[in-house]
């Protein structure tokens, strides 16, 4: 008897098996060839012949639906290819004849053992044996998708290697369409593997004893019968069957091959290879309170909207379903013609008043009767295998009964079947879909038992007439509204709402047993010789609990799952009786309302089981999702509504559409496929029905419908592929627009765009991934600047601080005037980095960018906007910025120590008569700087203190000299003293260069001189600059706006005047200057919608454009004045940045969207790209606004004209693109009438496609695809500029530090740059990441989150932390792009762990003043001072120096003389 252990392993074998809720017939090669004979060794060159092809083909119309492929041993350790090339053909053949090939390996090791010492003596390497399976696989694997492993249950050798073997094949297809699974050769214990079981000798299957104990709680494939023992094979099959019903035998698949020569036949006349007996479904227990699939909530409900919506791409497996649907009251019209008898529908909507809007009826509806040729051409075009469709049961029986029959409304039946049978398209008929005749309803309708037989007559006749080209039939679509809408509420005929809490019940109760009869009708008398599918589709909402963390609220979403679904499908999938969670709560109900029993009928046993099983598959039908709140309802009156304790509430986040309360959820329907699966045992599952109306007067531009199919279908596709949801087939889409029931009609054609979208998706069949979705591996330019960024107003703060309170911005006054920014916030504070630019400092190190783009606060510099006046704190401040920047390589270590030798002598050569160096020195790398000049003095020591013997540190620089000099003295023949400090610090250098470590280690002699270099600050002109300066921001001085602003023409010279003395004091530092950042946002969003300051919205049609044009004035005097006074000197570069959405046709079939598109484009970033790139402003704009102006009866355009001169002073005057860039639209036309403005010109809306992932802002959607697209653009129509991304980036309104979305933003946006820098030439020379940290973000305050770094706004220190989007750009930083994972890159190995931020103290009260100083009889700022202090100090240091080196060489040359003598 095996260990238990041994036992568990075997129980594990069949969790993922591919046929549970299907039963597999398992053929294969016949007994004469032996039953367990493999290929390999067989000759198959019968596999591609024709009579194999009609052998298979007769063996499919049997009913087998498996077949056996064995692989030898021999085949297994030789890797014949010619032998796996014969396989590959059988399973492929197999495939193409629609027989799933289950092959089947046997484990015996000792036997693959023989075989390869056998070929190993034929001089082959010697392989394990699971290699050689591992080879197997890689060949056959994609062509069977289900192995059976044999081996002997009392080996343990062969347990393990099983394990072994599952661990490898899974491995090998991690998908769940594969499925592994264990085969028992023999045992003598009782059997609970289930999987795969050959009877052997010791138990015979012609004995019900040993029948038993094959029970198992998993499911069970028999795989070989062998019939010697056996009289008869129907015994054996009986035995099975009792097995089932008795022992709850899971028997989901029996071999039915026949006997082997020389065995005994069957004496029955029982044909070959036909199992004529369906298996006892699976008993499955009642759902607990609450059910096991609340893991489902437990699951995803904690999910964050990323997760949830993120688009999944993949395919869905070969063999899928893709149909459209319809019922007949809705499409065919015909109400009354050709003998057709009256429904409850036609009764209803022909009352007086009507109870339909616009008293719409379905009397001609869609006119599919007289159409059909239309119809089967609409089905043709679309690409679809099946059509899903009801017949009319009062077009068939006028009357309800089989008493009287319509051949007209039959032979129309027949005509669509036989049209779809042509078209290759497999018929999916509901019986049933809520048009019952209205002679039954006048009998008492679904509340009548009698109805149960004459639903069964129909269902009869319609099986014999249609049934033969019927393979899947529906017998109601969702009992759910026929039960509560027809017989509760009363929204739908009958109408009828007498008694709602206990008519519903009764009908429903009904619904069920008509169902289950018309499923035994068809088991016991069609399905042998039809083989069809008989199921029935129920409506499948899904509910998500208010709080999934809250016991009561989880249990009332499951409540209301169980009151919805589980209603029907409970009894029909589980155990043929009502959820356990309905039982009691109607039961009590009841006793409280004090009713003797409970209004929930109930059913005897046999009852249970005649309904229990009776579905083949699980068919849904799902539109919304809604929310379940817990409450205790109202007990009168009574009321299934009330019975639940569950309040709807609507999940208004989510898309309205024009069904009142039904939104558009699209995750609803993933998790309610995962709920089926956990629910009911892991059926099949076909979604039925899976559409939302929308207003008749739409045109063929159903754009809301297209995103609905998109998202939705894309759920689907998750729940499949990586939830493992056994989905065969999605019929959900609507063939055409039809009578919508209770809403308004639409009669026009299908709409065009959702025809065209959905046959794409049926080619395609999913959603592959294409180049726009694949990563690619690859890298950036060697000199990419990296980047990240901020803008002065959204970080500094101090708004009153160092003589900015002299002027305010009119970012100030617009923060300050209520109902414009929101939340109240303002930037008096911001993140107050005018105090913490070290922590500033310290992100960028730990950010690892090379480049810094930030802004200057012109206020800040010229209080009034003019030169008159200079606010010269603020312009130290601003130099002083570099002060700590330059301390910081940022980018690539590109300064060496004799670059820091170099600099210390020209910083200091107008005080000392100094020389150059004159000894070459090697290059060393620079460590982490200091700011402070203490810090340096401790460092000097400590850097040679293992070299020589010093004492302590001491703050006193000659202290530390004299040491050093004199420790040195004798061993250094330094010569006399020198006038050259130049050539003192070479001869300190040379001296030193054996003895001290100078390289990397941050405790080097380079690192100190580095440090006393930066000590230096805005005395040394520093090395290469790593900044990018903007110089307009959107912060105008209030005093120019209070005499118009950008609208005065005065403007261009006071932005020429502010910039020229930025160039003189900043301009040695910058290498990098924007004039201004994104001008539309200041021309049109300031001053023409009014959300940004200056707030202007009174003059749409005009101001914005009169902006505009002195903004593209400005920057061209700024550029020229840079060009023509400061280039030669300074060497450096000055742009625009502009700012742009991608746009793409909301209908990529119609011109019209497409013309719409390139309006958006050229109106956003043409208007101001054209005249600095091209000339001009675009064609497009310039002719349209022109026309409508004149149109309008105005003398000109509304647009400014430019005079030649301008022209040629703007075009020209960049020195590369300045982009900004973050999402994409849907455009199409949109006219807006006579109307003078912005958008009225452009003529355009925009929408945004609903599968595009949300963000923190609602105007931004993430779009990556679009910004290789406007890149291109740019290429295109601007002569390939050099780009240098100055904005992207992505918002978040919930701080999570994790920042899974911003981690997948980067990602793709900057993959795609890389597509359009590799694949497509454009030449990018940057990238910033927008923002450094947590700011401001305008009108909507902090709400928006862009960082990289989150700032803590409790915190009265506004302490700093880095997100994980942190290490995801360093990595693509240090990457310098996105290398092969599989190429080992050393820069893929895991980053270091992010440095915790430095603390930091309250820095957000305005900090003290104090009265002027004097010093050196001059009185200053104590800034003044304390700049002043340090230079003198500095020079002393100097000078002390100079005379310790004097000193010390005059008492060297001395005792020189003195040796001589």
């Amino acid at each position: 008897m095996p260990s238990p252990a041994l036992l568990l392993l075997s129980l594990l074998c069949l969790s993922s098996a591919p046929y549970v809720g299907a039963f597999l017939l398992l053929g294969g090669p016949r007994f004469q060839d032996g039953p367990d004979s493999g290929l390999g060794s067989r000759d198959c060159s019968r596999i591609t012949s024709r009579s194999l092809q009609e052998e298979l083909r007769t063996v499919r119309r049997t009913g087998v639906s498996h077949f056996r492929v064995q692989l030898s041993p021999e085949l297994i350790v030789s890797q014949n290819r010619e032998a796996l090339s014969c396989v590959q053909s059988l399973l492929f053949t197999l495939t193409q004849n629609h027989l799933e090939p289950v092959v089947f390996v046997d484990l015996d090791l000792l036997q693959l053992q023989s075989v390869l010492e056998l070929i190993q003596d034929q001089q082959r390497p010697s392989l394990d044996p699971l290699d050689l399976l591992d080879l197997v696989w890689t060949e056959l694997g994609s062509l069977a998708h289900t192995w059976v492993f044999l081996l002997d249950l009392n080996s343990p050798v062969q347990l393990q290697i099983y394990t072994d073997v599952q661990t490898s094949f899974r491995r090998h297809f991690p998908h769940k369409e594969h499925s592994v699974s264990l085969g028992l050769k023999s045992w003598d214990l009782l059997v609970g593997s289930g999987a795969a079981v050959k009877p052997g000798a010791g138990l015979s299957l012609c004995e019900a004893a040993h029948v038993q104990r094959v029970s198992s709680s998993r499911p069970v494939l028999v795989y070989s019968l062998e019939l010697s023992h056996c009289e008869d094979r129907a015994v054996l099959l009986g035995n099975l069957l009792r097995a089932q019903v008795q022992s709850g035998l899971d028997l989901v698949g029996v071999d039915v091959r026949a006997p082997a020569s020389g065995h005994r036949r069957p004496s029955s006349d029982l044909p070959l290879c036909s199992c004529l007996f369906k298996p006892n479904p699976r008993i499955l227990n009642a759902s607990s309170v609450p059910s096991q699939a609340s893991a489902v909530w437990e699951k995803f409900s904690h999910w964050s909207d990323f997760q949830s919506k993120k688009y999944y791409y993949g395919t869905f497996p070969s063999d899928f379903l893709w149909g459209v649907m319809s019922s007949a009251y809705q499409i065919e019209g015909g109400w009354n013609a050709d003998g057709k008898g009256a429904s409850i529908w036609d009764t209803f909507t022909h009352k007086t008043p009507s109870p339909i809007p616009e008293a719409a009826t379905g009397d001609v509806a869609c006119d599919s009767y007289n159409k059909l040729d239309q119809d089967l051409n609409q089905i043709k075009a679309l690409g679809v295998r099946s059509y899903r469709f009801s017949l009319s049961w009062s077009r068939i029986f006028p009357n309800g009964t089989a008493d009287v029959l319509n051949p007209k409304g039959v032979d129309y039946y027949n005509r669509l079947l036989d049209g779809l049978v042509s078209l290759n398209v497999t018929p999916v008929v509901t019986l049933y879909h809520w048009d019952l005749p209205q002679a039954l309803q006048d009998v008492g309708g679904w509340d009548n038992p009698e109805m149960i037989q004459h639903f069964n007559s129909y269902a009869d006749f319609c099986f014999k007439t249609f049934g033969d080209r019927v393979k899947f039939w529906i017998t109601f679509n969702d009992p759910f509204s026929v039960a509560w809408k027809g017989y509760g509420s009363g929204e739908m005929p009958p109408s009828l709402k007498v008694n709602p809490g206990l008519v519903p019940y009764r009908v429903g109760h009904i619904l069920l047993k008509a169902h289950a009869t018309v499923y035994h009708t068809y088991a016991d008398v069609y399905r042998p010789a039809q083989k069809g599918l008989v199921s029935v589709a129920l409506n499948a909402d899904w509910y998500e609990p208010l709080d999934v963390n809250v016991p009561r609220e989880l249990e009332a979403a499951d409540r209301a799952m169980q009151f919805r679904l589980g209603w029907f499908a409970h009894p029909i999938f589980k155990n043929g009786d009502y959820p356990e969670a309905m039982k009691y709560q109607v039961g009590n109900k009841s006793e409280i309302q004090r009713l003797s029993a409970s209004r929930l009928p109930t059913f005897t046993e046999e009852e249970k089981s005649f309904i229990r099983g009776t579905a083949d598959v699980f068919c849904v039908n799902h539109q919304t999702t809604r929310i379940a709140k817990y409450s205790t309802q109202q007990l009168t009156p009574h009321s299934y509504q009330y019975d639940w304790d569950v309040l709807e509430e609507e999940m208004t986040d989510f898309p309205q559409t024009d069904v009142k309360g039904l939104r558009a959820v699209a995750w609803g329907l993933r998790r309610v496929l995962n709920w089926i699966k956990e629910e009911y045992g892991d059926p099949e599952v076909y979604v039925t029905e899976n559409s939302v109306a929308t207003e008749r007067k739409l045109n063929t531009d159903d754009v809301p419908r297209v995103f609905y199919l998109k998202t939705y279908i894309d759920e689907a596709l998750k729940a499949q592929s990586v939830d493992g949801v056994r989905l065969r087939g999605y019929m959900g889409a609507p063939l055409m627009d039809s009578f919508e029931w209770t809403s308004l009609i639409r009669t026009e054609p299908g709409p065009e765009v959702l025809a065209l979208f959905y046959r794409d998706i049926v080619s395609q069949n999913g959603f592959p991934a294409g180049e726009d979705e694949t990563l690619l591996y690859g890298h950036f330019r060697d000199d990419m600047m990296w980047s990240t960024a901020t803008a002065s107003y959204q970080i500094e703060g101090g708004w009153r601080w160092d003589g900015k309170g002299l002027s305010l911005s009119i970012w100030d006054t617009f923060a300050h005037t209520p109902l414009r920014i929101s939340n109240d916030d303002t930037g008096d504070v911001a993140c107050n980095s005018y105090r913490l630019y070290e922590e500033d400092v310290r992100m960028l190190k730990e950010l690892g960018v090379g480049y810094y783009r930030f802004s200057i606060a012109w206020s800040r510099v010229l209080p009034d906007g003019t030169t008159a006046h200079v606010n010269e704190p603020g312009c130290s401040t601003t130099r002083g910025w570099w002060g700590r920047c330059d301390a910081v390589p940022l980018g690539p270590p590109s300064d060496s120590l004799g670059h820091v030798l170099t600099l210390l002598w020209s910083s200091l050569g107008d005080a000392v008569p100094l020389g150059p160096p004159s000894v070459s020195v090697t290059p060393v790398p620079l460590g982490p700087p200091s700011d402070s000049l203490g810090h340096v003095l401790t460092l000097l020591w400590s850097s040679l203190g293992d070299v020589v013997p010093l004492g302590p540190p001491s703050d006193s620089l000659g202290h530390v000299l004299t040491l050093l000099w004199s420790s040195l003295g004798d061993a250094v023949p330094l010569g006399p003293p020198s006038d050259s400090l130049g050539h003192v610090l070479t001869l300190l250098w040379s001296s030193l260069g054996d003895a001290v470590p100078l390289g990397p280690p941050s405790d080097s002699l380079g690192h100190v001189l580095t440090l006393l270099w930066s000590s230096l600050g805005d005395a040394v002109p520093l090395g290469p600059p790593s900044d990018s300066v903007t110089l307009y921001h959107w912060d105008l001085p209030q005093a120019l706006q209070d005499v118009g602003g950008w609208e005065n023409d005065t403007v261009v010279d006071r932005f020429r005047d502010y910039a020229d003395l930025m160039f003189t004091r900043l301009g040695p530092k910058v290498k990098r200057w924007i004039t201004i950042n994104e001008p539309y946002i200041v021309a049109n969003v300031g001053h023409g919608y009014g959300a940004a300051a200056p707030g202007i919205s009174f003059r749409p049609g005009t101001l914005p454009y009169i902006v505009g044009h002195n903004l593209l004035k400005a920057h061209a005097e700024a550029w020229h004045l840079y060009n023509d006074k400061y280039r030669s000197s300074q060497n450096g570069q000055i742009s625009i940045t502009l700012n742009s959405d991608w746009a793409e046709p909301r209908n990529p079939h119609k011109q019209e969207d497409w013309d719409a598109a390139n309006r958006v484009v050229q109106f956003q970033l043409g208007w101001f790209a054209h005249p600095v790139f091209v000339g001009d402003y675009p064609p497009i704009m310039k002719d349209i606004i022109r026309n409508r102006s004149l149109e309008a009866g105005l003398a000109r355009s509304r647009l400014p004209e430019f005079t030649p001169e301008q022209i040629q002073r703007i075009n020209g005057t960049h020195d590369y693109f300045g982009f900004n860039h973050y999402t994409t639209k849907l455009a199409y036309p949109l006219a807006y009438g006579n109307l003078q403005h912005y958008d009225a010109d452009r003529g355009a809306g925009a929408v945004v496609d609903r599968a595009w992932l949300d963000t923190g802002s609602g105007w931004l959607k993430v779009t990556p695809f679009g910004y290789r697209r406007i890149l291109n653009f740019i290429k295109n129509n601007y002569g390939n500029p050099k780009v240098l991304i100055t904005e992207n980036g992505v918002s978040q309104r919930v701080m999570e530090l994790n920042d899974t979305l911003r981690q997948f933003y980067y990602t793709e946006y900057i993959n795609q740059a890389m597509k359009a820098y590799l694949l497509d030439g454009v030449d990018i020379i940057g990238y910033t990441a927008w923002s450094l940290m947590d700011n401001l973000e305008w009108a909507t305050g902090f709400a928006e989150q862009f960082g990289l770094f989150y700032v803590n706004r409790t915190d009265p220190g506004l302490k700093r932390t880095p997100k994980v989007s942190v290490q995801t750009y360093n990595r693509i930083i240090r990457c310098n792009g996105f290398p092969d994972p599989e190429s080992g890159h050393e820069c893929l190995s895991p980053p270091v762990t992010t440095a915790s931020p430095s603390p930091v103290t309250d820095v957000t009260a305005a900090p003290p003043t104090f009265p002027p100083l004097n010093f050196l009889g001059l009185s200053l700022t104590p800034e003044e001072a304390e700049l002043g202090f340090n230079s003198t100090f500095a020079l002393m240091v100097v000078m002390a120096f100079l005379a310790l080196v004097g000193g010390v060489g005059f008492f060297v040359s001395r005792r020189k003389r003195k040796n001589r003598d």
